[in-house]
């Protein structure tokens, strides 16, 4: 007997010198978070989508944000995906093919005033790929001399100034060894690191909008452009950021507990007169998480 119970004293202290010593990379911050309601009341269930035309990718995965472009009357959707790749996808004939490669793992993805794609790659930064695909650009992987280690999402204003989410400043994504690591770390975490910056190609300046942050993800103009959206994904909330005007460096929550964890925002519709979004819940809320 007092041999088992020796047994059991030394495990007992290795498993605590295992949770003591043993090094985690997340130092967990206290969080209040409302009660999930679930997918009740606005979010109630429906099958409006169910019949929605699916658009292959090939051998590609992870299409994270998509573009829409008129080439002489035809839709071309253009996708990024996990795998580094950017793909063209013509919604008449149902084909793709690979437009452009660009080094790291594509994530939000827009087309500038001249025809060029701004895309946030989570590994390399704020980049441009020119209108053939040919050639890749770095406009911004570093702000006040630290790297840039998860661009997520960006949207791009009339006056050409890009608006674009640092969804991590400590789990960068490649680090972490994936897009969905560095994710998981962050919102685990909650030490709400992520940020917002600007990069303004008339000077080539990158600046911060907002931060402290619980995984910044979407990025939205407002109609008006004196203002962003922004989904804290973390938070399972949308925020409303002015950047112009007399309201500048104004933040205001728009929607708050999600009954999911809302990823991109892309601007929708014009319905009664009023510019409409959609959000896209990359999951349910997770009550172990809570």
């Amino acid at each position: 007997m007092k041999q088992i119970l020796s047994f059991l004293g030394l495990l007992l202290l290795g498993l605590i010198a295992y949770l003591v010593f043993w090094p985690v990379p997340i130092s967990p911050q206290k969080w209040d978070v409302a009660e999930d309601l679930g997918f009740t009341g606005p979010f109630e269930a429906n099958t409006r989508l169910v019949n929605l035309e699916r658009l292959s990718i090939g051998d590609h995965h992870g299409p994270e944000d998509v573009v829409v472009v008129d080439e002489g009357g035809r839709e071309i959707v253009y996708a990024t995906s996990q795998d580094g790749a950017i793909i063209r996808i013509d919604t008449h004939d149902k084909t793709g093919s690979v437009f452009a490669e660009t080094g790291g793992v594509p994530l939000g993805i827009e087309r500038d005033a001249d025809g060029y794609f701004i895309v946030a790659d989570a590994y390399k930064g704020l980049i441009s790929v020119s209108p053939d695909g040919q050639e890749v650009t770095v406009l911004a992987d570093t702000f006040e001399g630290a790297p840039i280690v998860y661009a997520d999402d960006l949207d791009i204003a009339e006056n050409g100034v890009i608006y674009f989410s640092d969804a991590s400043t400590k789990f960068g994504a490649e680090a972490s060894g994936s897009t969905l690591a560095g994710s998981l770390l962050e919102i685990t975490e909650h030490g709400k690191t992520g940020r917002v910056l600007s990069y303004d190609p008339a000077n080539g300046e990158t600046a911060l909008v907002a931060d402290g942050y619980s995984f910044s993800n979407g990025v939205a103009m407002c109609p008006d452009n004196q203002c962003i959206l922004v989904a804290e994904t973390g938070e399972y909330s949308v925020d409303k950021i002015y950047i112009d005007g007399p309201r500048r460096g104004a933040m205001v929550p728009l929607v708050s507990n999600l009954p999911g964890f809302p990823d991109n925002i892309n601007r929708g519709g014009v319905v009664n007169g009023k510019q409409t979004y959609w959000i896209g819940l990359a999951a349910p809320r997770s009550a172990a998480l809570d």
